[in-house]
């Protein structure tokens, strides 16, 4: 989260990255989104729509268990939709609204084409030095061959330190070939052309003008602003999550961008007599572990904050703040931080922080203990500002004192801690922003000449990421492409192989070295968690093999368990139920995301239905007893269930392995966000649940709204379409009994397997408020079906992706003809990243559809990024490599083609550049 431009004025919202280009990679810039409005026949070609960076679109790499948290652009939009909402009784579209009182611009921006621009598509391995630096690439700069080795004997040379890599040129042209580019001179690297600055510069001018009186002050914009702030509660706190002896929470400020971490020591009268207690003397009455039932009494928090002085009021008793975002960001452009953990005796914290904006982050640790972070133990309030801890191992008078930072080098923002407070692992980054190594740190030692390597993948269509198990026994590195994965662990508890006390000469953290779970295969997927001695796996693996002769994956994810051993992939077996029935098939009935063990239970987390589904797995014999619960043996299986059709659920914060209670996120698209604690022993009793915490939405009166679920008929006419809306009730009763149509906005993504969930969002609010219906359409591509809404041959990957389109163009048809709920005039629509390619591929094969479109950051030049051989990192295995492939000497396309020169004839565009960005302001200084 960041402070990011608003219509001229700051709000706390999720932010992306784009490059600013129609063809290639280029600038990079943080942009609102593009505007695509109706034009008249006698306007001329409209300007440029930008695209989304490669980079981007690899942030996330464990696709199969994504999910999609959008970052509402209804508040960044909401001028020209609301504006269509308020006129929709006499017809008038948004467009005509915004320009009544000042007539448009007979001239837009347009963007010049230069026909000696090229692209360099095919293989580069034949070219020398001089010829690639004769086409303007850098020599030095890696780049990607093509998509994952078919090979799979090659797995086992390309997971270790001394891997290769593993890609290979597959048929590409050879040697490459120049394609036409014409608008290639938009890609600046370094972001300096005064060209592009004044293209920039030229787009906001034209924006400004078309909105006219709804950008002065006082105006619709400010009105609409006004009504988001209002609907913000800024002095809260989340649900606070015991770890050990502490509860840990957030709390956020009225007038404050970044948010405080704070936490408060853990009473318990249960164990207030625990012999370790008197050790600590901030500890008297906490304990390192829930309650002996694996209990914890959450505490009933009565802070309320409409109260005076309800931001200094402390959540809990002895409140203590560990880290304040605000005071790191104090004089800086940029602040963000990354991973925030306590070490393992919560006397130490590590976090990450970027300042740039270029997410390379620094690395941090800071004495929080009770000498560290000030504050008594019987303090009565919030620690003061000094009292935030110190940062340790540094000269840098920027920092409170010491900064355990790993300088000059590109680390990424993760940081995880190894058995004691001594040992870091974090991950160092490659040329492209791909995290590709991991590596150990000893606090206390210089991080340039002692730091320890102990894993690197070169094959750079697979990404690392570290982690550790539940149990925190073991630290996994996962190194996953977007097809394949490979995990492999170390044992942080310094003990033997057989569980024994480690004696001398036996491995411990340090000295040992990392074991393979289960070595690469094409195609398999999968992800590890240990419980009692035994993986548990979640996996797209199979028994079948393709005509390839690789895995045949299944078309979501198995369940599957084994001995906690070193190779294990010939023991895996399904897990089954009480009645000895597999639980996960791997089916299209059933998605498995991934699975969280505790010590008495396991939680599962996937869909059903369309809907995200909560599993309990409660473990034991056949009489369920204490001593049994060690084992595999399910005893009981349970589908959490609630009352809403429609809705979104998954897991809180859980620290404690120990545990038998579970913390749930719910929220729904009327329900604002919930914090709940399940029972696992007793999962059906509805009565005992509790909710810990709702969000407080101001002036937000439920009873008001209403929400539904129902599907639509692809025109393949066997494809059942989920449609989400939301509604204030008595626009729905006035449509129902008048049959007038009322305006709509429709929003859509459908790629990467991501998911569009029924969430609540508090920016809806002022559309709905106007008499707007917002409607969710769960396209192909997305995951909310399963992974095969996403995959071939029915989904909408590679050279099925034209199912996405279709299914939103048939989503919008659907709301026009047959629910004869809105008219074209009156339909808006809206897509983000490549969401945004969505909306401008819908546009162009359904123009008379629609009023308005919302392109966020799109990325709509897929053809020219993929057969650009100069850019180093190409996402083939989303997007399909058919662009570099041959067949009778002709280049193949797929289905993508330069929509956007269909889209400039047809509409108006706009284009609106936050010049709050610290990397734009830099530009347009110089």
């Amino acid at each position: 989260m960041r402070t990011a431009s608003l219509f001229g004025r700051s709000i706390c919202c999720h932010c992306c990255w784009t490059t600013l280009s129609t063809r290639t990679s280029t600038i990079a810039l943080n942009l609102r989104p593009i505007l695509i409005l109706p034009r008249s026949a006698s306007a001329p070609p409209a300007a440029i729509v930008p695209r989304k960076s490669v980079h981007v679109l690899h942030q996330t790499r464990r696709f199969k268990t994504r999910r999609r948290r959008r970052s509402d652009a209804a508040a960044r939009i909401i001028m020209t939709t609301a504006a269509a909402a308020a006129n929709s009784e006499n017809g008038a579209s948004a467009c005509d609204v915004i320009s009544t009182t000042n007539p448009l611009p007979a001239m837009p921006p347009v963007a010049r084409r230069c026909d000696s621009s090229f692209i360099l598509a095919g293989s580069l391995a034949s070219l020398t030095e001089s010829d690639l630096s004769a086409h303007g690439i850098d020599p030095t700069v890696p780049r990607q061959p093509g998509p994952e080795n078919d090979d799979s004997e090659s797995s086992e040379e390309s997971s270790s330190s001394n891997n290769s890599n593993s890609s290979n040129s597959l048929l590409l042209l050879d040697p490459p070939r120049r394609l036409p580019n014409p608008y290639g001179w938009m890609r600046s690297d370094d972001r300096s052309s005064r060209e592009v600055l004044d293209h920039l510069r030229a787009e906001n001018d034209y924006t400004a003008a078309i909105m006219g009186d709804a950008t002065t002050s006082g105006g619709l914009r400010d009105v609409l602003y006004d009504e988001l702030v209002d609907g913000l509660q800024e002095t809260d706190y989340t649900t606070p999550s015991r770890d050990g002896r502490w509860w840990y929470y957030r709390r956020t400020y009225e007038g404050k961008s970044y948010g405080v971490h704070c936490r408060a020591p853990v009473v318990d009268a249960d164990v207030a007599d625990d012999a370790d207690a008197d050790d600590d003397a901030c500890a008297t009455a906490t304990t390192n572990t829930p309650g002996r039932d694996g209990t914890t009494v959450h505490p009933i928090i009565a802070w309320d904050h409409t109260t005076d002085g309800a931001a200094k009021t402390p959540i809990l008793p002895d409140e203590r703040i560990y880290l304040d975002e605000n005071a790191l960001a104090d004089g800086r452009d940029y602040c963000a931080t990354g991973s925030v953990v306590e070490s393992p005796s919560q006397d130490l914290l590590a976090y990450t922080v970027d300042f740039s904006g270029d997410e390379i982050y620094e690395l941090r640790v800071r004495d929080i203990s009770a000498g560290g972070s000030g504050g008594s133990c019987s303090g009565s309030g919030t620690a003061s500002p000094s009292g935030t801890g110190n940062d340790i191992d540094d000269d840098d008078k920027e920092v409170p004192s010491n900064d355990h930072r790993i300088e000059g080098l590109e680390v990424d923002g993760t940081v995880v801690w190894g058995s004691d407070d001594t040992t870091l692992y974090y991950l160092r980054l490659d040329a492209q922003h791909r995290p590709y190594q991991v590596w150990r740190h000893v606090i206390g030692t210089d991080p340039k000449e002692d730091d320890v390597m102990i894993f690197e993948e070169l094959d750079d269509t697979y990404w690392v990421s570290i982690a550790k198990s539940s149990d925190r026994r073991y630290l996994f590195v996962d190194c996953s492409s977007a097809e394949t994965s490979e995990v492999h662990y170390l044992d942080l508890t310094s003990r033997t192989m057989d569980g024994g006390a480690a004696t001398e000469g036996t491995c411990t953290e340090t000295s040992c070295e990392l074991q393979c779970v289960a070595k690469r295969r094409k195609r398999v997927l999968y992800e590890v968690e240990h419980r009692n001695g035994r993986w548990l796996i979640s996996t797209n693996y199979s028994n079948e093999m393709g005509e390839d002769g690789n895995n045949k994956p299944t078309a979501n994810f198995r369940l599957m368990s084994c001995e906690a051993r070193p190779d294990s992939e010939d023991g895996w077996v399904d897990m089954k139920d009480e009645n000895e029935e597999i639980m996960f098939t791997g089916d299209e009935e059933r998605a498995l995301d991934h699975v969280q063990p505790f010590r008495r239970h396991a939680v599962a987390v996937g869909r059903e239905g369309g809907i995200p589904r909560v599993w309990i797995l409660r473990f034991g014999g056949a009489e369920g007893k204490e001593e049994d619960a060690q084992t595999l043996d399910v005893v009981n299986f349970t589908r959490l269930d609630f009352p809403e059709e429609a809705y979104d659920v998954g897991l809180g914060p859980n620290y404690e392995y120990t545990s038998t209670e579970l913390v749930l996120s719910y929220d729904s698209l009327i329900t604002p966000l919930e914090s709940i604690l399940i029972d696992m022993d007793d999962p059906d009793n509805v009565d005992a649940r509790r909710v810990l915490k709702q969000k407080n939405v101001p002036g937000y009166d439920k009873s008001l709204y209403g929400c539904e679920r129902t599907t639509v008929t692809a025109r393949d006419g066997s494809t059942e379409i989920p449609v989400s809306l939301v509604y204030r009730k008595d626009v729905m009763e006035k449509h129902t009994a008048s049959g007038r149509t009322v305006p709509v906005h429709l929003y859509g993504y459908g790629s990467y397997g991501s998911n569009v969930e029924a969430d609540f969002s508090s920016t809806r609010l002022p559309l709905l408020k106007r008499g707007m219906v917002y409607v969710l359409a769960h396209v192909r591509g997305g995951g909310e079906m399963g992974r095969q809404w996403y995959e071939e041959p029915n989904g909408a990957k590679f050279l099925c992706k034209k199912n996405t389109f279709n299914d939103f163009v048939d989503v919008a048809r659907w709301l026009v003809e047959d629910r004869k709920l809105t008219s074209p005039a009156q339909l808006s629509c809206e897509g983000r990243s490549a969401g945004g390619l969505l909306i401008g591929a819908s546009v162009d094969q359904a123009p008379g559809l629609f009023g308005v479109a919302i392109l966020g950051v799109p990325f709509v030049d897929v053809v020219p990024t993929m057969i650009d051989a100069s850019i180093p990192y190409v996402q083939y295995v989303q997007w399909s490599d058919t662009p570099l492939l041959i067949a009778n000497d002709t280049l193949i396309l797929p289905y993508f083609f330069y929509f956007f020169n269909h889209l400039q004839y047809l509409f108006r565009v706009t284009l609106m550049v936050n010049h709050q960005d610290p990397i734009i302001k830099r530009a347009l200084l110089h």
